[in-house]
């Protein structure tokens, strides 16, 4: 921990004197608590960790910060640039995606989750030199790189990866954004991003950059979707109702059981919520208190008590897709026949997202993924990337469901 404190502090001469010393340049901060951290994370962003422990060396803490001399120290000394975190990433990615142009050259070799992470974080830079190196675009860079209108970006990934399907990217073009501080914003209704430097908005690129990444786009085949003849009206969602609860059961015991007293929260029309800023095991907490369904309202630090399963909690949340053309019913649906092939246990139902875990090892993972791609795109097209990516997800045992509709 000394040798990560000095790197922290930027003390290049405690740094130098440590590592003589024999400190481990690879030395990291530990394990971390909760199980599934890298789904919860690839879904809900880093904003979920908290101070949770990732396996983070002194190179990772040096890139994170730009501390360019104590970076070059460390590796001089041994550090290993390819020592992956808890989260599957790399002190280039960390770099990367903070936009530290001059720790990204340091630490430079292709990298394909590094170059996406600077695309994702609108670091044109940073993208360009790893680009540079070799790492291999994939279509959700494209993509990232249309949301940038950037058509430097985009020409010099359809150059590397001709077979990149220009089409959605043409798409995503259209909501192309920059991000400008919020007092140099023009009046409108943007987009707000709170971060470490203040408050920034999500504008519109200018017409003239817009039009220059088009071309690009256009020149490498892209072609917007045809509209769909409508031969029919669509079949209209069967209606799922909010339910009310004018009665609840004793929760005494869940209350002693969390150490915290129930409150009575608008959202759940009569339901209870807890705040348990501790993890739980919500399985065992399930069979101790039979009666109450449990489950997480989108937010993994507070525990919703109704006296129903876990159909209704949809019902009360109304989970839905909207944008993808998928209400509660529709998901309700969906979930019903999935459970009489593929039983699964949900542990977070929220407004536009769902989480939960199957019970038993999935039969057709390759079917499941596109039946599941068809309810929740979002789950491959901002998530995992790819079909294949997540076939490969569902596989693993136990394998995890989860949904979020942006």
């Amino acid at each position: 921990m000394e040798l990560l404190n000095a790197v922290l502090a930027n003390d290049l001469s405690a740094v130098e004197r440590l590592l003589d010393q024999g400190a481990d340049p690879d030395a990291h901060d530990g394990r971390p608590a909760r199980p599934n951290l890298k789904v919860m994370v690839q879904f809900g962003g880093k904003d979920q960790l908290g101070d949770e422990p990732l396996g983070h060396g002194p190179l990772f803490h040096a890139a994170r910060l730009n501390h360019t001399r104590v970076l070059q120290l460390l590796l001089e000394k041994g550090a290993d640039p390819n020592r992956q975190d808890y989260l599957g990433q790399t002190p280039l990615l960390w770099a990367a995606e903070a936009g530290h142009l001059e720790s990204v050259r340091l630490l430079l070799q292709p990298d394909p989750k590094a170059l996406f992470a600077a695309l994702e974080n609108r670091q044109a830079e940073c993208a360009a030199l790893l680009l540079a190196a070799g790492s291999p675009p994939d279509q959700k860079c494209l993509v990232q790189a249309a949301y940038m209108a950037d058509a430097e970006l985009l020409r010099k990934m359809l150059e590397l990866k001709p077979r990149l399907k220009p089409d959605k990217a043409l798409e995503a073009l259209a909501y192309a954004t920059r991000r400008v501080p919020a007092d140099q914003a023009p009046p409108g209704r943007w987009t707000t991003i709170w971060n470490d430097h203040g408050c920034f908005k999500d504008v519109p690129e200018p017409p003239e950059r817009v039009e220059a990444a088009r071309q690009v786009l256009l020149a490498a085949g892209a072609q917007l979707p045809k509209p769909k003849a409508q031969t029919q009206p669509r079949k209209k969602s069967k209606d799922l109702p909010q339910p009310t609860y004018n009665h609840m059961p004793d929760l005494s015991q869940l209350e002693a059981a969390l150490g915290t007293r129930a409150t009575q929260p608008d959202y759940l029309r009569g339901g209870r919520e807890f705040a348990i800023p501790q993890p739980i095991d919500l399985a065992q907490l399930r069979s101790q208190h039979p009666g109450i369904y449990l489950f997480h309202p989108g937010d993994s630090e507070k525990l919703a008590a109704i006296p129903a399963d876990w159909r209704e909690a949809i019902a009360l949340m109304q989970t839905n897709g909207a944008n993808c053309d998928i209400l509660p019913g529709d998901l309700l649906q969906w979930l019903e026949k999935l459970n009489e092939t593929q039983p699964f246990q949900l542990t977070s139902i929220g407004h536009d997202r769902l989480e939960g875990v199957f019970l038993t090892p999935i039969a057709r993972p390759q079917q499941l993924a596109r039946s599941m791609y068809k309810i929740c795109p979002d789950i491959v097209d901002q998530g995992c990337g790819s079909l294949q990516v997540l076939t490969e997800e569902l596989q693993k045992v136990p394998a995890q469901l989860y949904f979020w509709w942006d």
